[in-house]
């Protein structure tokens, strides 16, 4: 016990003496600062101790008017300050808190009648009594001691604590609601893992204790399931499985909850074995699909552009050619080739739109020559003479500030390329031909066209196109086809 004499107001006045405070109880453990990080606990513990404001039942003196403060914790994180209702002769009010060293002040009418550290301890009540006198009023630290008799608590041990952040390496903002002992992680808490403010992980009823990552149930807000644990860092260990609702998979390791490089399986059972980014293959690797047969890829974000007749392996081991169409493994020849002329209907409509060569009907292509060449070129009657007309045409030809390029290798019959790019300038279309003009009209034959990369050259997509025919003009600076002008 340690007892602190207070003069009631009457008796200061009579002695002139006023209150002072009481000296720092000892308790074992330094005053040290808090880093804002835990160390981890060594053994489970989740009791809570008592610490109690109590009153003589005095009939006279100071009986009313009576608050203690409790204002900071010497080592547990996210305490909540918190100051007692006034309080008067008789009442006994307890609050639980986690085991620690606490800053506390007993204030009678705003003056400062006591403060000082106090030790809780685990499962055991401290109480600071107030000996209420007639002529002076004693405050007496009891304890840490075991109490049979409780006093009543008046509000619940979470209400003076917040959630806490914990230092992460694996970049979601983890925060602790749980017990503490002197700065210690014990007993079983929540956790709850956040990115970009939004819950993406809470982890319930869990076990944190040295040498091992907490242990608990995990709460997904994806709905996946996860058969593995965390470790020390707050990340899932290697070899953890990951489920998704959808029925796609992974094993292997994690940048925090994320995959990162491993094997991953998809809904379909086709499996990718590799890195990861954002929940999508990255770099190289392997794709495996569910019939067995594989591919070595060295960059997983040509996959879904992947079209045609591909080298591969068969599940044996077997050299083997593979049909995919936009990444997709197409089992059945038929459907192989139904798709392919989809995909070339589709490149016909989308050349006519950007006004190359019509295929199909070419008996009035591009409408009246006449027309188009007063409309875009101007007067061409020398062309129609002889002079200057379509089968004069050799060269390269530009349109669209260059993004598309016609070279014809020979004037009036011979070969040629259209190279067309993106507006990202990341892929080309490009297309070899033969051709045969005539003073105002030009006919193609083509090879098969290619979509590529431009970086490195890589072919994403083989497809064919139609031979055809256009209307042409040309007078010696511009080409005219089908109403489209290219510049020399």
């Amino acid at each position: 016990m340690r007892r602190l004499v207070l003069l009631a107001p009457m008796a200061a006045l009579l002695l002139l003496s006023g209150c002072g405070s009481a000296p720092t109880t000892g308790s074992g453990y330094g005053n040290t600062a808090n880093s804002g990080s835990m160390a981890e606990a060594t053994q489970a513990n989740t009791l809570p101790g008592t610490l109690s404001l109590r009153l003589k039942n005095a009939s006279s003196g100071s009986y009313y008017g009576w608050t203690m403060e409790v204002s900071k914790a010497e080592s547990n994180q996210g305490f909540v300050p918190f100051t007692t209702p006034q309080m008067q002769n008789g009442q006994n009010q307890g609050y639980p808190l986690w085991p620690d060293r606490y800053w506390v002040t007993v204030k009678h009418l705003d003056e400062t009648r006591y403060s000082g550290w106090v030790d809780v301890q685990a499962g055991q009540l401290t109480e600071l009594y107030v000996d209420i006198g007639w002529l002076s009023d004693d405050i007496e630290v009891h304890g840490p001691m075991t109490a049979a008799n409780q006093p009543p608590v008046t509000q619940p041990i979470d209400s003076s604590y917040k959630a806490f952040t914990l230092p992460s390496q694996s970049g979601y903002d983890i925060t602790y609601q749980g017990p503490q002992d002197h700065g210690l992680r014990t007993g079983r808490a929540t956790f709850i893992f956040k990115k970009d403010d939004q819950t993406v992980l809470t982890l319930r009823n869990a076990l944190w204790l040295a040498g091992t990552g907490p242990r608990g149930t995990m709460d997904f807000e994806d709905g996946r399931t996860v058969t593995g644990q965390l470790d020390n860092k707050l990340q899932l260990t290697e070899g953890s499985i990951t489920h998704w609702p959808d029925g796609s998979q992974f094993v292997g390791t994690y940048d925090g909850l994320t995959p990162a490089e491993g094997t991953f399986t998809f809904k379909n059972n086709d499996k990718w074995r590799g890195k990861l980014r954002d929940g999508v293959p990255y770099g190289s690797g392997r794709i495996t699909w569910h019939s067995g047969q594989w591919m070595e890829v060295s960059d997983a974000s040509t996959i879904p552009s992947m079209t045609g007749r591909l080298p591969c392996t068969s599940a044996d081991g077997t050299v083997t050619t593979c049909m995919m169409f936009d990444g997709k493994l197409i089992d059945s020849e038929t459907e192989y080739l139904r798709l392919q002329d989809e995909r070339a209907l589709m490149n016909q409509v989308a050349m006519e739109s950007e006004g190359m060569p019509p295929v199909g009907d070419s008996s009035n292509p591009g409408g009246s020559p006449e027309e188009s060449t007063t409309s875009l070129i101007g007067d061409t009657s020398a062309s129609q003479n002889g002079e200057i007309n379509c089968t004069r045409a050799v060269g390269k030809f530009v349109k669209d500030g260059g993004l598309s390029t016609l070279t014809l290798t020979d004037p009036g019959a011979g070969s040629g390329t259209l190279v067309q790019l993106d507006g990202s300038g990341q892929y080309r279309f490009e297309v070899g031909f033969s051709f045969k003009a005539t003073a105002d009209t030009i006919s193609f034959k083509y090879q098969p066209a290619h979509y590529k990369l431009v970086s490195s050259g890589e072919v994403m997509q083989t497809t064919t196109m139609p031979d055809a025919s256009a209307s042409c003009q040309y007078n010696g600076q511009s080409l005219v086809i089908n109403g489209e002008t290219y510049h020399q």
